[in-house]
């Protein structure tokens, strides 16, 4: 019957509009071929680059995948002796930052008058700065540089170099979520200003007040590798193989938590009164180690019986949870760890629960 004029017109209207969508122009994208090739770089090849991961305070081992100068992937290094192979979700999305389109591609200078703010020169910005330190050196004040923490020593020379130019000059380092209360109680205690490194691997009982150290802990990779390695049943004979066992006081839901034998749920800061009473109750009660002859560390236990603890803080299963974990530690004289203090954990009395904590280390033989 032919072609009705409409759909005629319909098909040629149509076909125009392709014809003049196709003359088009296209993005440009140049591809631009090595003149001279680094030897390192195969195209199409990735390279693989060992570094550390400057995320948290551990600074575990990483090693980069990297694709024609550009970082694509990080994983755990597996000859690190901290994280050995494994990597936090903080690590692992941290090469993100480097395909941030929010970030600034250029300095940004701000007006002190009106607050307006405009993209300027690496030139124009290093000139203000020089400027006004020069300033401030001729006029006798003094160069501070406020950082967070850092992890390498690269990092630090080039800041004490920086200030070496100052009279006075001084570095501060910052960081909210440190555990500044373990190094102030190991100061009291041992005198010593270190963060201790915990044996999870050797250790049959572990108590954790408040400490998350499979989650966010001083360094959470570490301990999960090795403590993961005492809740294998291993060996010849399987009906002599150790089982590690893990019991925790906690004011919420953590990772250690979920993953403890026994949890019991207290009201923040509660957790150094806990502590208190099992030093109580191996200590002054059952006259247990070397410190049941102090009168001073009696002293300063009284008080705080299992009891009027667990009747203060409502502790389910009352006293007696306290006295059994006091005897279970007991049992494990040399074989246990007491660890404490984590973000959930800061409160008032963050250090002196952590000199309680050494305390019981003590008491127990776990040094070492």
């Amino acid at each position: 019957g032919g072609v009705a004029r409409r759909d005629f017109l319909t098909i040629m209207g149509a076909s125009m509009a392709m014809a003049s969508f196709a003359c088009a122009r296209r993005p440009v994208h140049k591809i631009i071929p090595y003149v001279v090739k680094p030897e390192e770089i195969t195209p199409g090849v990735a390279n693989w680059y060992a570094s550390t991961c400057q995320e948290c305070a551990q600074a575990c081992g990483v090693l980069v995948k990297n694709r024609e100068g550009r970082p694509i992937k990080l994983e755990g290094n597996p000859d690190h002796p901290v994280n050995r192979g494994s990597l936090c979700g903080r690590g692992q999305a941290s090469v993100l930052g480097l395909y941030d389109p929010d970030r600034l591609k250029s300095p940004v200078a701000r007006n002190r008058v009106d607050g307006t703010r405009k993209e300027a020169s690496w030139e124009e910005v290093d000139t203000a700065i020089q400027t006004q330190l020069k300033k401030i050196a001729g006029q006798g004040g003094r160069v501070k540089v406020l950082s967070g923490e850092v992890q390498g020593e690269s990092t630090r020379r080039l800041v004490k170099e920086f200030l070496g130019a100052f009279a006075g000059g001084e570095h501060i380092e910052f960081e909210p979520l440190s555990m500044e209360e373990i190094p102030a109680a190991q100061v009291a205690s041992y005198g010593n200003s270190v963060v201790p490194r915990y044996r999870f691997d050797e250790a049959q009982y572990v108590l954790s007040l408040g400490a998350d150290f499979l989650g966010n802990g001083t360094s959470p990779l570490e301990a999960t590798k090795l403590w993961s390695q005492k809740r294998k049943l291993t060996g010849q004979n399987p009906a002599q193989a150790q089982f590690g066992k893990l019991v925790c006081f906690e004011s919420m839901m953590t990772l250690t938590g979920a993953n403890s034998d026994q949890r019991f749920p207290v009201r923040p800061g509660d957790e150094m009164k806990i502590a208190m009473a099992i030093a109580h109750q191996l200590i002054v009660v059952q006259k247990r180690s070397r410190f049941a002859q102090d009168s001073s560390v009696v002293a300063a236990l009284q008080g705080y019986s299992p009891d009027s603890v667990a009747e203060e803080v409502g502790l389910p299963g009352g006293a007696e949870s306290i006295r059994q974990v006091a005897s279970d530690l007991w049992g494990n004289v040399g074989k246990s760890i007491v660890v404490a203090g984590s973000v959930q954990a800061k409160t008032g009395d963050a250090v002196a629960l952590q000199v309680v904590v050494n305390l019981l280390n003590s008491a127990l033989e776990n040094e070492g």
